[in-house]
């Protein structure tokens, strides 16, 4: 199994000796385990990002698994994780209950070794059949880069660290000069490769704080963090070269030229904050006088 592959599993238990014991048998079925010996250990890893799988006895010295696992559903940043209760009480009210307050599986103890792990694939399939259904809708289906609900979503987490620590957020949009023309002389077939490609290159560019989107058609925009107007510009501007010099192949004689303008915008975390959608007007707004201005280049709001 390949390490990005291998799933991280909490085990939240207030006895060492058990968590030893389900770490050592989780080990070695290729899981990943963290230890927590209460709730709040369990939640802090949990909101970190490190949990796939969350593994609980219901008494708790801080908490019950039941108000734990109904505190990991009830949070959207949280929800995805798959929850398990572990309790060696044989009541059906204790299973309802665990089921109602948002565990998606309940064990009995003693665990059967053949039974544990046969639940631990079944919530792994489901663990990753979730991830992978999360993935394809943060993703534009014909690129590959974050469509534009992803982008929003990763523009509004930007903005509230930009205002927590006070530092600069650029964003940018970038238009696809005389784009309309391309598909009508070459076709729609030409004007996805070109879509592909000038994605494509956008991935090999990025760093690793920064995201870029698909917000439609031939629409893109860059999410630069910590990066002040005329550092966002002059790394914008290294782009759009990149998008100049280099035609796009769509299967014809000779490789396509393409273009594109650029408008960026600036929101410093220390000065009164706006929203995400006025920024991105902003950003629009520049886009709009760099094509005024004809068209190929990179204008700063």
């Amino acid at each position: 199994m390949a390490d990005e592959d291998v799933l991280n599993v909490i085990v939240c238990d207030p006895s060492g000796v058990q968590r030893q014991i389900l770490a050592r048998s989780l080990t070695s079925a290729g899981y990943h385990v963290y230890g927590a010996s209460t709730a709040s250990e369990a939640l802090a890893l949990i909101r970190s990002g490190v949990g796939d799988i969350l593994m609980t006895g219901l008494e708790l010295p801080d908490s019950s698994g039941f108000e734990l696992c109904w505190q990991i559903k009830c949070e959207p940043e949280t929800a995805h994780v798959h929850t398990m209760v572990l309790s060696a009480h044989t009541d059906i009210h204790r299973l309802t209950n665990a089921l109602d307050a948002g565990a998606d599986d309940f064990l009995r103890k003693p665990l059967v070794e053949a039974e544990f792990h046969a639940r631990m694939r079944a919530a792994s399939r489901i663990v990753r059949l979730q991830q992978r259904l999360a993935n394809e809708a943060r993703r534009d289906a014909l690129t590959g880069v974050a469509n534009r609900r992803s982008f929003d979503a990763s523009l509004g987490r930007a903005m509230k660290e930009a205002s927590a620590q006070g530092k600069p957020l650029s964003v940018s949009i970038l238009d696809l000069d005389k784009f309309k023309l391309v598909n009508d002389t070459y076709g729609h077939t030409a004007g996805d490769m070109v879509l592909v490609e000038i994605a494509r290159r956008a991935r090999d560019f990025l760093r690793d704080n920064e995201t870029f989107g698909r917000l439609g058609g031939e629409e893109f925009a860059f999410l630069l963090p910590d990066q002040a107007l005329e550092q966002a510009k002059a790394r914008l501007d290294e782009f759009h070269q990149i998008i100049a010099d280099t035609p796009v192949d769509i299967d014809t004689s000779a490789p396509l030229p393409v273009t594109a303008s650029f408008g960026v915008a600036t929101l410093y975390g220390d000065a009164d904050m706006e929203d995400a959608s006025a920024l991105m007007d902003r950003a629009d707004t520049a886009l709009y006088a760099a094509k005024d201005a004809g068209r190929n280049r990179v204008c700063a709001a």
